[in-house]
């Protein structure tokens, strides 16, 4: 299922973290550009928290009724977000082992 009016909000949350990202804004010759990083653009970190709503909205919206139908489909539903990102954990700590010796 695709929701399209999230797609955009989806974006434009994206471009802030991206742009609070560009700390070169805030030393700029220019006082408008360091003005309105400061004050506008370094609040990108407001964007993942968006991310993480948004993901437990469209996990609701997609799984709500599956979920409540039966068991089986809850187990599924489990197993399938513990393959989505398992990996990765399992993968960062691998790669964090051997810096932190």
């Amino acid at each position: 299922m695709h929701l399209k009016p999230l797609t955009s909000l989806r974006f434009l949350f994206a471009l802030m973290v991206f742009v609070s990202h560009l700390n070169f804004l805030k030393n700029s010759n220019h006082i408008w550009l360091r003005d309105t990083y400061n004050t506008i653009l370094s609040q990108g970190y407001i964007g993942v928290s968006f991310f993480f709503i948004l993901s437990g909205f469209i996990l609701t919206h997609v799984y709500r009724f599956k979920l409540d139908s039966n068991a089986t489909a809850r187990r599924s539903f489990f197993i399938a977000r513990l393959a989505r990102v398992y990996p990765l954990h399992l993968a960062t700590f691998l790669i964090a082992i051997p810096l932190m010796f």
